[in-house]
């Protein structure tokens, strides 16, 4: 129970690890596909950003990939964790270009965008005619939409699909995450246009989140890929 943030990095040989930009020519690793996709179904509220739906414009918030693991992670997700609902797919965005049409919201069911006051206003019309609910706030940030759907939704295991930027105040004290789901790609030869922003060193993310995997390797078509799961505390 918490909040958990999966981000996929690549293992910058001259700094921090850097986002792992995603495009369809971007490394692939089927682990870091399952990784994603057993996240989400954990969740009863998964979070993301105005900007990865721009830089995904296929993104679903769908548990499984392919007839197998979706039947297996539906399963999981009843059974283990005892929810029956789709989760809540929240999107926080400054509504500047927030593309309405985007796949996310084909079924709009469970979906909210949350943004400021006049970026709501603006939205309010066409996405209520979606069928897509629109929370404005006066100082919209990530930690604020966390509280938010704790107190509104009564959401408690919360998703973070976002980027470095986006998350960047939760490891900060107070401390925002319970958990980070992490896949490192190893390759030192990564294409420019798929090196993003830089994160925080692995040293300081075992500082902030001590219960701390030792890593699994996996070598895949794509290259060497290192996954870690960064947690608090034990259980």
């Amino acid at each position: 129970v918490g909040v958990l943030h999966g981000l996929a990095l690549w293992k910058d040989p001259s700094g921090p690890p850097r986002v792992l930009r995603i495009d369809e020519n971007a490394p692939e690793s089927e682990t870091d596909r399952f990784v994603l996709h057993l996240a989400r179904a954990r969740a009863e509220a998964i979070v993301t950003s105005g900007s990865i739906l721009r830089a995904e414009p296929d993104l679903a918030h769908e548990i499984g990939h392919g007839a197998g693991m979706k039947q297996e992670l539906d399963a999981w997700r009843r059974e283990v964790r005892g929810h029956h609902a789709p989760p809540l797919s929240l999107v926080l965005t400054r509504g500047e270009n927030l593309d309405l049409d985007h796949p996310l919201f084909a079924q709009p069911d469970r979906k909210i965008i949350y943004t400021g006051k006049d970026a709501a206003a603006a939205l309010q019309g066409p996405a209520g005619e979606r069928g897509v609910r629109v929370v404005g706030r006066a100082s919209p940030s990530l930690p604020d939409a966390i509280a938010w759907l704790r107190t509104e939704t009564g959401a408690k295991d919360i998703t973070l699909e976002v980027g470095a930027n986006a998350s960047r105040a939760l490891y900060q004290k107070p401390l925002g995450v319970d958990e980070l789901w992490l896949s490192l790609y190893e390759e030192t030869d990564l294409d420019e246009a798929h090196r993003g922003e830089a994160f925080i060193a692995l040293e300081e993310l075992g500082r902030l989140l001590p219960a701390t995997s030792a890593g699994a390797v996996r070598r895949e078509a794509s290259g060497t890929w290192r996954f870690h799961r960064f947690r608090r505390g034990p259980g």
